[in-house]
């Protein structure tokens, strides 16, 4: 069978058809086997990513947490050009503990189960913008560890109001007017100072 197949190559006219011939043929098995392995590699992580979701739910329970519901599936409204736009989300775990709910997103992965990578934050992100949930839980199943995450979508910038600041401005002015005019009660003016103060910190705390 060598033999034979040497001697095609060595005939010249049918040299290149058989070159193109097996060229196209290893490329074909290459490429299946490539397609074959990455398959297997999808389905290997998909399965060790149910494992460890099944595995958490011990663990979970092991730490005292209630499992509500398990790949929970929710939505979301967001506007575009003033358009609605329906986000579909699912949800790991909803779990509670001590009288309060939280989402559990379990991560298995040595550099995906934490915080710090990219696509984990911003996947938990989502959920805290979406969702009104007591707390979200990170379940890194790597270390096993259940880490609590907070973003601050709460904080609010005081922006001190123009309006605080003028009944302070007044006060001070009546209390100086009074004072150049000789027109002033002591017991009065500590009233008006009072009184504008206490407004200024009123005002200027919302």
């Amino acid at each position: 069978m060598v033999a034979f197949t040497m001697n095609l190559f060595q005939t010249p006219h049918l040299q290149l058809p058989l070159i193109v011939l097996f060229t196209i043929i290893g490329g074909g098995i290459t490429f299946f086997m490539i397609r074959f392995f990455e398959r297997k590699k999808i389905q290997k992580k998909i399965r060790i990513g149910i494992e460890c979701e099944h595995e958490a739910a011990y663990f979970l329970k092991k730490n005292r947490y209630t499992i509500i519901a398990y790949h929970t599936s929710i939505s979301y409204t967001i506007q575009e050009n003033g358009n609605n736009i329906s986000i579909p989300l699912e949800l790991d775990y909803v779990v509670s503990k001590n009288g309060k709910t939280y989402v559990a997103e379990v991560k298995s992965g040595e550099h995906t189960a934490t915080i710090r990578y990219a696509q984990t934050r911003r996947q938990l992100l989502e959920y805290a913008v979406a969702t009104k949930y007591d707390g979200y839980l990170l379940i890194d199943m790597h270390h096993k560890t259940i880490n609590s995450i907070e973003f601050p979508l709460n904080i609010q910038y005081r922006i001190p109001n123009l309006i605080s600041y003028g009944i302070l401005l007044l006060g001070i002015a009546v209390f100086l007017v009074n004072f150049a005019f000789k027109e002033y009660n002591i017991a009065g003016n500590i009233a008006i100072i009072t009184i504008c103060i206490f407004w200024f910190w009123k005002l200027s705390s919302k």
